[in-house]
């Protein structure tokens, strides 16, 4: 899918991406996400850099309603959000115009 969305017109080109992940293993996406962070960039996708959210253990690790049973877990979750919407607004923005003087 990546391959082709990224022909020309490339459907990535100069978006934000937030990376996390969930899996039923004890490092929660640690190498899937080591691995993806390049391939945004090959793609011009500006990749926050953090915080970085891996989930581990994931058939444990949510609530019957998928809410994250570790609170810790689930701030980290939304600082990133936070984050990419920030990022997100300031981009779509524009820069700030010079101050006057």
């Amino acid at each position: 899918a990546i391959d082709w969305a990224s022909r020309p017109p490339n459907a990535f080109d100069g978006k934000v991406a937030a990376i996390l992940g969930a899996s039923p293993g004890n490092f929660g996406t640690v190498s899937a996400q080591h691995a993806l962070r390049p391939v945004l960039v090959t793609l011009n996708v500006l990749a926050l850099p953090g915080p970085r959210v891996f989930i581990a253990r994931a058939p444990q690790a949510f609530e019957p309603d998928g809410a994250l049973k570790d609170a810790r877990a689930a701030e980290q979750v939304r600082l990133l959000m936070r984050r990419l919407a920030d990022t997100t607004r300031a981009l779509a923005r524009g820069p700030d115009p010079a101050p006057a003087g």
